[in-house]
């Protein structure tokens, strides 16, 4: 459109520039001047008449490359405008990232703190437990494992979660000397005596102890805190308790003066 309208203005100055030059040659022929100078007229009309027409067509060319750059800058702005639109979404996304991780970062402190009242309680029912135990088995072996955890709870370089893996370790390890049997054999203070004895945990129920030739056999008296000797009757079941828990014989059921489990604290046993 913009093009035909030029073209329009271009032919309308044109024919405006020619009866502009037949009005000055009728001047001329009327005032009867001389036949040079009309001649001289019309060269010079012409020449304006072509400079003009060389003017149009540059500004024609001039208006082609204006519509041109006009439109490619009308592209770029709407470039500009989507990638602008893209950009504002995107900075919206990550201010929502932002809002987020400090939400995470908050809670992950509240958690931090929560789980360290949770580890350090934890520790001390675990320490007052072993404590309370009156039997004696592995003692200085649980005692340094307690001894060890103490300092790791506190040390600030030690990530919670390692705590956490480390405190649960030892409370598995406590939960199975419960679940467990094991024979050790060791030294044995009984009376006056000190007998070398294949000594058997049941638990953290009891412990018995048997010489190796059988002639001996033993308790250990939790209200008493020291080894009793023990019925000769229970001789054999002994020893079968004790081939069980050295995988030498086959489970079966055996009976052993165990106890009661004390209703007070739920680690001693009575007879």
């Amino acid at each position: 459109m913009e093009d035909n309208m030029f073209r329009t203005k271009k032919l309308c100055h044109t024919a405006t520039v020619a009866c502009l030059v037949l009005v000055v040659i009728c001047q001329i022929v009327n005032a009867s001047t001389g036949v040079d100078q009309v001649q001289a007229n019309v060269d010079v009309a012409f020449d304006t008449l072509q400079n003009t027409q060389k003017q149009e067509d540059g500004w024609a060319d001039e208006q082609v490359s204006l519509v041109v750059q006009i439109k490619e800058k009308i592209q770029q702005r709407e470039l500009l405008t989507k990638q602008r639109e893209h950009l504002r979404k995107q900075v919206a996304l990550m201010q929502g990232k932002v809002v987020e991780s400090k939400r995470r970062v908050a809670e992950v402190g509240r958690i931090r703190l929560e789980m360290r009242g949770f580890l350090d309680e934890t520790f001390s029912r675990l320490k007052e437990q072993i404590d309370s135990e009156l039997l004696p088995f592995l003692t200085d072996e649980r005692q340094r494992r307690l001894s060890r955890l103490e300092k790791l709870l506190v040390d600030d370089s030690i990530s919670t979660a390692e705590k956490f893996r480390r405190l649960t370790e030892a409370l598995q390890i406590e939960a199975d000397y419960g679940r467990g049997m094991e024979v050790v054999r060791e030294p044995v203070h009984l009376g006056l005596d000190t007998l070398v004895m294949d000594v058997l945990r049941i638990g953290k129920l009891s412990l018995f102890g048997r010489t190796p030739d059988g002639s001996r056999i033993a308790i250990f008296d939790q209200a008493s805190g020291g080894w009793q000797p023990l019925n000769e009757s229970y001789g054999r079941s002994l020893r079968q308790a004790i081939e069980v828990a050295n995988k030498t014989r086959p489970v079966e059921l055996v009976y052993l003066p165990i106890g009661r489990i004390n209703k007070s604290n739920g680690t001693g046993v009575t007879r």
